[in-house]
């Protein structure tokens, strides 16, 4: 089984082909990882507490370095987004982002 990915973006916006191919291999090794997850524990489902998940993930890519976690991280988060264990779920897309406005701030030792 194999998935492919075809990233559609607004004309708009316009990425350095090296950027682009950067985001397709990252948003394809999901899909990969998703894929063979399914294949070794089942389909997902809302008894598996991905944001629970997400979080050791978060800490072991902060504690190790491994990139490989943060496939981990996008994909739980995902699940999340579909299974929420969060009690308190609801988008608001007017909401202003935690970290908008932070770059180039050095925001070291903040969790």
């Amino acid at each position: 089984m194999q998935f492919s990915l075809f990233m559609k973006l607004p004309d708009k916006i316009k990425l350095e082909p090296e950027l682009r191919a950067r985001y397709q291999t990252f948003l394809q090794d999901m899909l990969d990882r998703l894929a063979i997850g399914r294949l070794m524990y089942g389909p997902p489902n809302e008894d598996r507490r991905y944001l629970s998940r997400l979080t050791r993930e978060l800490k072991a890519y902060k504690r190790t370095g491994n990139q490989e976690h943060l496939f981990n991280v996008a994909n739980y988060a995902l699940l999340e987004f579909i299974w929420p264990e969060n009690e308190k779920v609801f988008i608001d897309r007017l909401a202003t982002s935690e970290t908008r406005g932070m770059v180039g701030r050095e925001d070291r030792g903040h969790d």
